[in-house]
């Protein structure tokens, strides 16, 4: 008789079996985190390097005196200039200062001050009388309408009054100083037919003192990529051609709008015109802030991209999914190393040091291609805010993606003090601004970001 071979119970393999799953998973979340992680670095870089070139294709030498290739051409258009005040930014008397001292023939200053008690008034008026000037006009702002903001309503007063004899309008606002070819540089791309626009871009030096400044300063070094590759437009340094803006009829699609510059994009393109950025105007805020004022900047900037612009699904999706990423791996990595999943270890190491190589391999090369700007425009050594700031890049990203998630659901905006509705449900967006009130003191240096 044959001895009956007993059967495995199966006891060993099913002992190994849910490590072996636990393994497979870890591995697979690696895998998936470590593609988030550098394919969201790779898109942020792809949008920094389209800045690069821009910078480099029309950066002057170190040692040149002109401020980009168009500056000793003598293309210099009629101009206006419109400079929009509610209330006296800290940077105020240096921001008209500059303006006085234009390097430019045939161009007018063109003043809006909201409020006649605006303490604004003021600081201009006390300017003025010290200051030599033929071509200021200064006006109080006469009709608020009610279905935009306050800026909004003073712009579009000033382009009804533009004459034939304009060519080219240029928006500054009250926080930008400005240096003598500033004007001559802004207008310089208009020589082109095609362009109907051209824009500066904002750069933030933080003070020493302030962490809301040097977060500031981290998130623009981002924001200024990915604006440039969606052609954002910054108003605050932004020139238009006269003919696009009366044809375009742009004084009365801002009268239903918060903000002017983002939506600029959709005009132009209906227009078949090009929006030009002007690599030498790169006008440097050195402003403090706070960590809960700079929380509502930053909202504000997005809520902007998310009622106007076409790409703001993109930049929300990279927004969300770079902080999985960042987080998730953060997480992961712990786990990973205490299970003794060498393998998933390595996949999360190999994918956070590519990314944050790369993203300082572009930060650096951007912050250093800006400095050596302002450096060959001031005649002056520009120091850096990178190290020092990069210390906060976790609190940045946290930040951020805050901001994301309230400006998606924002239904009001506060604005200088005065706050607005915004209702958007049926994919048209309709402003109405609850309460007018003139601002009665200055501005101090943390809520003055416009």
């Amino acid at each position: 008789m044959r001895p009956v071979r007993e059967t495995p119970t199966g006891e060993g393999h099913s002992n190994h079996s849910p490590e072996l799953s636990n393994i497979m998973a870890m591995l697979i979340l690696s895998v998936f985190l470590g593609v988030l992680i550098c394919g969201c670095a790779a898109y942020q870089n792809h949008c920094t390097a389209g800045l690069l070139r821009c910078l480099s294709d029309a950066s002057p030498p170190a040692n040149s005196g002109c401020s980009n290739e168009f500056s000793t051409s003598s293309f210099q258009p009629q101009t206006v200039v419109v400079l929009c005040l509610r209330g006296a930014d800290p940077q105020l008397v240096d921001c008209l200062t500059g303006l006085l001292r234009q390097d430019y023939e045939k161009w007018e200053l063109r003043i809006v001050v909201d409020h006649a008690n605006d303490p604004a008034f003021s600081v201009v008026e006390d300017l003025l009388a010290r200051e030599s000037h033929s071509n200021v006009t200064v006006r109080i702002l006469e009709s608020r309408y009610q279905t935009c903001s306050l800026k909004l309503s003073a712009l579009s007063q000033e382009l009804a009054l533009l004459d034939d004899e304009c060519e080219a309008v240029v928006l500054v606002d009250a926080d930008v100083m400005t240096y003598p070819g500033w004007l001559r540089d802004m207008v310089a791309p208009l020589r082109d037919p095609n362009v109907g626009a051209a824009t500066g871009l904002r750069w933030f030096q933080p003070p020493g003192h302030s962490e809301g400044a040097s977060m500031r300063y981290l998130w623009n070094l981002a924001a200024i990529g990915q604006m440039h590759h969606s052609g954002i437009a910054w108003a605050g340094s932004l020139a238009m051609r006269t003919d696009f803006v009366k044809s375009a009829a742009l004084s009365d699609e801002w009268s239903r709008m918060v903000f002017e510059d983002t939506s600029l994009l959709n005009s132009l393109n209906k227009a078949g015109l090009r929006l030009s950025f002007v690599p030498n105007a790169i006008m440097v805020n050195t402003e403090a802030i706070g960590c809960a004022q700079l929380v509502r900047f930053v909202q504000r900037q997005l809520l902007n991209a998310r009622l106007y612009h076409p790409d703001w699904k993109t930049i929300f999706n990279h927004g969300i999914l770079s902080t999985i990423g960042t987080a998730g791996g953060l997480l992961a990595m712990p786990l990973a190393l205490m299970s003794l999943n060498w393998a998933a270890a390595g996949i999360l190491a190999t994918a956070g040091a590519i990314a944050i190589g790369f993203s300082a391999y572009f930060a650096i090369r951007l912050d250093l291609s800006i400095r050596r700007i302002l450096e060959a425009r001031n005649g002056q050594q520009e120091k850096s805010a990178l190290l020092r700031s990069s210390t906060r890049l976790i609190f940045v990203q946290a930040l951020y993606c805050v901001a994301l998630l309230s400006a998606r659901r924002q239904r009001t905006v506060d604005w200088r003090g005065i706050q607005y509705d915004i209702d958007s449900t049926d994919g048209t967006c309709r402003i109405q601004m609850r309460e007018y009130r003139p601002i009665e003191l200055a501005l101090d240096p943390a809520s003055s970001i416009v």
